[in-house]
């Protein structure tokens, strides 16, 4: 038994070096295709446009611009005709909603390439 007397206990070599795997033991990987990053790309679904021109990425020219707006009879401007024209409005008042920008959509396009990038619809 133990006779009172503190024993030490014996060290123990509990790290082991580091051995790198063999070389035969690597799986090679497919090399990573570049990718070239031309921009940002923001899908024309992803963009509300308003009633003013906005900078907006043209994916026809890769490039940012600022549209360019065209005003045009949308859907509210022919329901307020039809409803001036049933109201009994006579002399041509059914045509003002075509001229009156607060019945018309807007239509934005690229300046450079003339691409339609969207429009905003006022219904």
């Amino acid at each position: 038994m133990n006779s009172g007397k503190f024993v030490q206990p014996e060290p123990r070599n509990t790290f082991t070096s580091y051995q790198p795997p063999s070389s035969h033991s690597l799986v090679p990987h497919p090399p990573i295709p570049q990718q070239s990053h031309i921009g940002p790309v923001v899908p024309i679904g992803a963009v509300s446009f308003g009633p003013y021109p906005q900078n907006v990425f043209c994916p026809t020219c890769n490039q940012q611009v600022l549209t360019s707006t065209h005003k045009k009879s949308g859907v509210l401007a022919w329901l307020v005709s039809i409803g001036c024209c049933l109201f009994g409005c006579i002399c041509g008042c059914c045509l003002i909603p075509f001229f009156s920008s607060i019945t018309l959509d807007v239509e934005h396009s690229c300046p450079k390439c003339a691409r339609k990038l969207g429009i905003y619809s006022k219904i």
